[in-house]
């Protein structure tokens, strides 16, 4: 184990809390919401179709976490960083009591927790029914892979704009006892209560596609609709052996062996939706998405239809392509992707559907979207402790990430012939 004593300057300030009385008989903390939501005794969320925490992902100012965790539970993370310990945390001045704490990421984004690390806070880490204004979980991302601090929010937006379920994504400060660990975002984590917001019958298996770690000849392995479907970890839903997985696999494979790719996966896959996915990649050249990189996203089986989509999941390597062209969009690497690809009708409807996607955001105004970011959040990035871009290099990626904006969907408009 590291010594804990890397971590005594940096945690051992144990800035008390603000305190919100509580319940003697719940460990829900009695708050008054914010004055836009509906007056609730408690963090629970009522049997109602209000969104009782839109509050919280208001993109229109930055908002504060506070963390706290004992020494010895900061420490363990060095040895299982992706091992929940118990902390607390206090969001915008509102007590979501004991919750557990885990750091993310993995090759890339993932720094230990005395630089500055990937957050996941579980709400219901002492009680399976506690949440926090309804949330379960929620990811704080450090934004260390992107010193324009808006790219991963942008990517979001233009998914959504391919007609992709996206999570809500705003900004924060966050502090761990005490310590100011600088700019961060939020990002609504994909779970139940996302799923009760954006799905109309959120009853659904919910499979996670990242790679696995320590696994594999080089150490970590990608997750696809081959053999390693089986290895998608369940994320919500009903645990069915992987037979709803399993049976997109196999038509996929026998699609594709038999010659008729559409004949075989189309009474599986929601294709209009993957062809957004798939839209929504190749714009951003999001060269760690699904359709090249065969990873980040979620594999979600509609309860009503049985039909598949992928949601994006993880996209602070949008629009920031690598310094070396490794990858081919004539030919992906992931299963679905690929055999798309080399199906006559499913590329034309691939083709067909970027152009429409293109020219929505094409009609977008970003310059004003981004000028409202930057403003906001200019100052805060600046003298963001540990992020590690200075002011000019801040000032460059967001004008870079601003031409990108503006030229994008014409270069990809000459690349693709929409």
């Amino acid at each position: 184990m590291r010594s804990t004593l890397l971590l005594v300057g940096l945690l051992g300030c144990q800035s008390a809390p603000p305190v919100v009385e509580s319940r003697a008989d719940s460990q829900a903390p009695v708050v008054v919401p914010p004055a836009e939501a509906p007056p609730v005794g408690s963090h629970e969320l009522p049997d109602a179709p209000d969104d009782y925490v839109g509050w919280l992902f208001d993109d229109t100012r930055i908002h504060q976490v506070d963390l706290t965790m004992e020494l010895a539970d900061a420490a363990l993370l060095f040895d299982e960083p992706y091992e929940k310990v118990p902390g607390t945390a206090v969001i915008d001045g509102y007590d979501a009591g004991e919750i557990g704490i885990r750091l993310r990421g993995k090759l890339g984004s993932f720094q230990e927790i005395d630089e500055k690390p990937k957050f996941k806070l579980d709400f219901n880490f002492i009680n399976s029914d506690r949440s926090f204004f309804g949330l379960k979980s929620m990811a704080l991302n450090n934004s260390v892979a992107d010193c324009s601090y808006t790219r991963e929010k942008l990517a979001y937006e233009i998914y959504g704009l391919a007609g992709l379920v996206v999570p809500r994504v705003t900004w924060t400060q966050v502090t761990l006892n005490g310590e100011d660990y600088g700019l961060y975002q939020i990002v609504e984590f994909p779970d139940k209560p996302f799923l009760k917001r954006v799905m109309t019958n959120p009853d659904g298996n919910l499979y996670d596609g990242k790679y696995l770690l320590g696994v594999g000849v080089i150490g970590f392995l990608n997750l696809d609709f081959d053999e390693t479907v089986v290895q998608m970890p369940l994320e919500e839903g009903v645990d069915v052996g992987h037979a709803d997985v399993i049976a997109i696999a196999q038509a996929a494979h026998d699609g594709e062996q038999a010659g008729e790719w559409m004949a075989h996966t189309d009474p599986l896959v929601d294709w209009y939706s993957l062809h957004g996915m798939f839209a929504a990649e190749m714009l951003t050249e999001h060269w760690d998405g699904y359709a090249v990189g065969v990873n980040n996203y979620r594999v979600w089986i509609d309860a009503d239809t049985g039909l598949m989509q992928l949601l994006p999941w993880d996209l602070d390597n949008s629009l920031k392509p690598p310094g070396f062209a490794w990858y081919d969009w004539d030919n992906p690497r992931s299963v679905l992707a690929g055999g798309c690809v080399d199906d006559n009708a499913c590329r034309a409807d691939m083709h067909d559907r970027l152009g429409d996607f293109v020219d929505v955001v094409e009609a977008t105004d970003w310059d004003a979207k981004l000028d409202i970011w930057y403003d906001l959040i200019g100052d805060a990035a600046a003298a963001d402790p540990r992020g590690g871009c200075g002011a000019n290099e801040i000032l460059n990626n967001q004008w870079d990430l601003r031409n990108l904006m503006n030229n994008r969907p014409a270069q990809l408009r000459a690349e693709r012939n929409l």
